[in-house]
């Protein structure tokens, strides 16, 4: 799909600019000392986390940053709008010690304490916008792609030294994403939209009823309709807008009114807003080193899609099958090393024990009739038409046991939700991205691709170069035109990301 074509390869360089050093304000002020930071902290115990922060940032830069003449300084009058404006960054869990903040925004009385004060807002707006859940969180919520490290203390000494409190860059999705939050917490802040009862009745374009109504009303408010005429009559207008909103929502273009369509459509705004922020969040785990590699494989989970890139354009995209809930595939990533043309299907023992032995138990003939064999121990199934990963298979090295293959079974990429396997990924153009490698890396054609194919023994190529894949797992993707799609959170992911992020 389209809005996933841009997955990992465009990061928008929202860099800093060089800039004049900012002048430190001249106003006399009594240093910051270690003993004015423990006493602060211990009155302030949820900033306890940034002992280190404040102790390194203060003992290079003892005297005062947020205040000058009395009131707030420059950068203290920009640390006061960036919280205003927390929100639009997708933060929707509470600022510490909230009501201080906002006396101490009026007033603007500065004092040791004062200043402690909005340093750590300062390191509590960073880690939170810039930085996001630590590893262990993303990890808790199964994420195993790599991540950068950023270093507080040492961005926050250079931020500091400037009167725009310039802010790092994150993975270009994410502001793609917050112009789809501002979208929709617009819509959010207006009502919203308001359920629609359905009593199970199927209606075709041209026919009319009340339910179409409230229909063309909810369509209104997401802004799929110029205009909302009330009227109860199934037309083009709202035929073309139901469309409009198949293609946001990841649903088929429905033929007519049905319930799927109507269980999409009552999904509340704030959730659609709730979706978007989660997604924001996952962005802040995105590493910006991706912006430096040209040849690689991503892989998104909810889309069930694939894109191969070359030179950091799109050359091959593909419908792939996941993991199925009890089975998922691991969001992580790996190097394809080689491609194996022909394989044997090496059946994990879990499968072996649990699937096909106790069929074979009651069919003597099943193993045979399906071109099982055994060797050293293990079963395995022969090169051929019927074999489970089809004509090639993708190795990538892995501790899950992951790795992309063909599959004799076309018919499941018809089908809009694709959770059918054991964890692995099926591909649906696995031939075609065989050969589209196999030629750039070795200069092998199409017809010696096609032939390894057929063989009744694995040939295996060996990749001169590496090449990367990333399976990641977004459920809300922006273009850059400011549309934006929502995908099936068909691992539940969405649920307990966001209970991490908004418990309190």
């Amino acid at each position: 799909m389209k809005a996933f074509l841009t997955l990992l390869t465009i990061i928008v360089q929202y860099g800093v600019v060089s800039q004049a050093p900012y002048d430190r304000p001249q106003q006399q002020y009594p240093t910051i000392n270690p003993a004015q930071i423990s006493a602060f902290l211990e009155q302030y115990p949820k900033f306890s986390g940034y002992k280190n922060n404040l102790l390194q940032l203060y003992s290079k830069h003892p005297t005062y940053f947020w205040f000058e003449a009395k009131k707030l300084s420059e950068i203290g009058e920009v640390l006061k709008n960036d919280m205003d404006n927390i929100n639009r960054e997708g933060v929707f869990q509470p600022v510490p010690y909230h009501a201080q903040l906002a006396n101490l925004f009026v007033s603007q009385q500065p004092s040791a304490q004062h200043e402690l004060f909005l340093s750590s807002i300062y390191l509590f707006y960073y880690e939170t916008v810039f930085c996001g859940l630590p590893v262990s969180g993303s990890e808790a919520m199964g994420w195993y792609l790599p991540r950068e490290k950023r270093d507080i203390s040492s961005w926050i000494d250079s931020a500091l030294t400037d009167d725009h409190l310039s802010k790092p860059s994150l993975f270009y999705q994410y502001y793609l994403l917050r112009k789809s939050l501002a979208r929709y917490q617009e819509i959010v802040s207006s009502g919203g939209w308001q359920q629609i009862e359905y009593n199970s009745e199927t209606l075709c374009p041209g026919d009319s009823a009340p339910i179409i109504r409230a229909i063309r009303s909810r369509l209104f408010k997401e802004k799929l309709l110029k205009k909302d005429s009330e009227s109860f009559l199934y037309d083009d207008n709202l035929q073309d807008a139901i469309a409009s909103y198949c293609r946001i929502a990841g649903l088929d273009d429905p033929e007519s009114i049905d319930r799927t369509l109507l269980e999409s459509l009552n999904i509340p705004a704030n959730k659609r807003l709730e979706t978007i922020a989660v997604n924001m969040e996952r962005c802040r785990w995105v590493p910006l080193s991706f912006s430096s590699i040209n040849r690689y494989i991503a892989i998104n989970i909810p889309s069930f899609s694939l894109v191969y890139y070359d030179q950091g354009s799109p050359v091959l995209t593909s419908k792939v099958i996941v993991g199925k809930q009890v089975s998922q595939t691991i969001v992580f990533s790996g190097e394809i090393s080689s491609i194996v043309l022909a394989p044997y299907w090496n059946v994990p023992k879990s499968i072996t024990n649990n699937e096909i032995l106790p069929i074979a138990q009651k069919d003597p003939s099943y193993l045979s009739r399906n071109h099982f064999e055994w060797a050293n121990g293990n079963l395995r199934q022969k090169p051929g038409p019927y074999n489970a990963l089809g004509s090639v298979k993708f190795v990538f090295p892995n501790s899950n046991n992951i790795y992309l293959h063909d599959t004799p079974l076309p018919a499941l990429f018809s089908k809009r939700r694709r959770s059918y396997s054991h964890g692995c990924i099926r591909v649906e153009k696995a031939k075609e991205l065989a050969k589209l490698i196999l030629l750039q890396d070795g200069g092998f054609s199409a017809d010696e691709v096609e032939k390894d194919m057929t063989k009744s023994k694995p040939t295996v190529h060996h990749l001169k170069v590496c090449i990367p894949i990333y399976i990641a797992y977004f459920t809300a993707w922006a273009d850059e035109n400011g549309n934006i799609r929502f995908f099936e959170d068909i691992y539940a992911k969405d649920s307990k990301l966001s209970g991490m992020l908004f418990s309190n």
